[in-house]
């Protein structure tokens, strides 16, 4: 095993369907796949026997990292239980956890979630790093409802090898998976939001660099249609960078995305505002206008067909940009600023067509104090209303999302007086924004995206410094209508830079989905896409 001196069997763990069910007979076998720079954990299907086997269904989420010794069994119920140990958590491929997943689909999907509660080194394995133990495996209760798993656990400390135990309910706490999602990129890849009309029809947009040499960046469109990602080919007319910062959903075939383009004419750079459209068959550019020579477009939102909102800013951060859509054509709507060098929106979140909320941050100090901005439509007019500011140098407002009219969540970060960068949450109870103490991890954390399933059921993404590895790692908060609390999610970038969530979506309370980017070994930026599910 990579690593280690530790053995790895390679003899398959081979379970059938005895349930009657719509799978009845079905044999699966669980082993791991060499790919060339890792082990990865497959099941294969054979429904003639084993005379014939279908093609491997990876069970294991994308990472670059090792999995292994799998084990499976089959419920009574047809139900097919998979367990085995995972190195995802470990930027240096060392450490492992317990991870289990059931397929409810015979074979064709298999939701992982961490069964062991902290993590073991395989060096501490108490047979001189070379026996870690074959004594994994796992077993279905008599009922089919609970799979129980062991597996070889040295948390202990060295010399130490504990059998451990672990239980995995059909019923039981969703977790956040990663998704395998492409990059065209070759130096650069990144998604920067995420939108979705249905569980089989998601929207994930970005940029990416498709060639290292020539350093310009391509709109990135990405598309989940139930089973996997892909790449759907969007238009580009910057001629020095292109990228796509949020969309929004109306219907399966209205679909938007704003950014901006960056171009070069008679020896003079511009941004210039990005707008584009889905049809249901095809993106394509459509126009939009500019204030200035340095407009960008961070967020939008839908109220309806022909009325939906992009914010973002103008004239290089100097002045607010608020466009909207009429069904026609987009046109530059009256928004106010606050900040003397600054005002930047962020996001935007719609309540109804008379209560529209945009958030982002001003500066009205040279020493570059930024304060927290934001800004309420009441259907005649764009207004500032009131926001705190608890940090003493920076406070940034990157998203906003709505619950009612009286319930509306704003997230991004601050630096406190000791210099730390913080989470930042805060509320509109139909009064007042107040903030709201939040959850942070580390030195640094920040938060760039929230989401809304409910009043008691809401989600914020972004990133926070891990001291242990020197890197970032993905973060994801959850509100469960009292307070903000740390929910796991994956990390597999290195370096510095590391991980980053950037959006959030929920289609339910079981069916989340993050975007954002992950640094891998060679220092190229991929794609990151992590679901919370099942």
């Amino acid at each position: 095993m990579p690593n280690t001196a530790e053995r790895v069997s390679e003899i398959p763990a081979i379970g059938i369907d005895n349930s009657g069910g719509a799978h009845a007979g079905n044999l699966y076998a669980a082993f791991y796949t060499w790919t060339g720079s890792s082990m990865v954990v497959e099941v294969a299907t054979s429904t003639t026997g084993g005379s014939s086997w279908g093609v491997p269904v990876r069970v294991t989420a994308c990472s670059p990292h090792d999995q292994f010794f799998p084990w499976l069994s089959v419920s009574s119920s047809g139900l097919v239980g998979v367990s085995w140990l995972d190195r995802r958590d470990d930027p240096t491929n060392l450490s492992y956890e317990a991870f289990a997943a059931v397929s409810s689909d015979g074979g064709a999907t298999f939701p992982n979630l961490q069964i062991a509660s902290a993590s073991s080194n395989p060096n501490n394995d108490g047979f001189k790093s070379a026996f870690m133990g074959d004594y994994t495996g796992n077993v279905w209760n008599s009922t089919g409802t609970t799979l129980y798993a062991s597996w070889m656990d040295s948390r202990n400390g060295a010399s130490m090898q504990d059998e451990v135990g672990g239980r995995i309910g059909t019923g039981s706490v969703p977790a956040w998976n990663f998704a395998c999602s492409p990059n065209v990129g070759a130096s650069s890849n990144q998604l920067n939001g995420v939108a979705a009309v249905s569980a089989s029809d998601v929207w994930a947009v970005g940029y990416a660099y498709p060639s290292a040499s020539t350093g310009v960046s391509q709109t990135l469109t990405e598309h989940w249609n139930g089973t996997s990602w892909n790449v759907v080919s969007s238009p580009n007319v910057g001629t020095l960078s292109n990228s796509l910062n949020a969309v929004a959903v109306v219907s399966a075939s209205d679909v938007w995305a704003v950014g901006y383009s960056h171009t070069s004419s008679g020896g003079t750079e511009s941004l210039q505002t990005l707008i584009e459209h889905w049809n249901g068959t095809s993106w394509s550019v459509v126009s939009s206008p500019n204030v200035g020579s340095d407009d960008v477009l961070n967020g939008v939102a839908v109220v309806s067909a022909t009325d939906i909102w992009a914010v973002g800013y103008a004239n290089n951060e100097s002045q607010t940009l608020i466009e909207h859509w009429n069904g026609t054509s987009w046109s530059v709507v009256s928004s106010p600023n606050v900040g003397t060098f600054k005002n930047q929106l962020n996001s935007v979140a719609v309540v109804s067509a008379t209560d529209i909320w945009a958030v982002g941050y001003a500066d009205s100090s040279s020493s570059g104090v930024l304060q927290t901005l934001t800004l309420h439509w009441n259907g005649s007019s764009w207004s500032v209303v009131s926001s705190p500011s608890p940090g003493t140098s920076t406070n940034q407002l990157t998203a906003v999302a709505v619950v009612s009219a009286s319930d509306i969540w704003a997230v991004g970060f601050f630096f406190t007086t000791s210099g730390l960068q913080e989470t930042l949450t805060e509320q509109w109870n139909g009064t007042s924004w107040k903030v709201v103490t939040s959850a942070n991890v580390g030195s640094q954390s920040l938060l760039y995206g929230v989401t809304v399933v409910s009043a008691s059921d809401i989600w914020a993404v972004g990133n926070t410094f891990n001291t242990s590895f020197s890197n970032f790692e993905t973060l994801t908060l959850h509100w469960n209508g009292t307070s903000w609390s740390v929910v796991k999610s994956l990390s597999d970038g290195t370096g510095t830079v590391g991980n980053n969530l950037l959006g959030v979506a929920a289609i339910t309370a079981n069916n989340v989905w993050a975007t954002g980017y992950e640094v891998n070994s060679s220092s190229v930026s991929q794609t990151l896409l992590e679901q919370y599910c099942c």
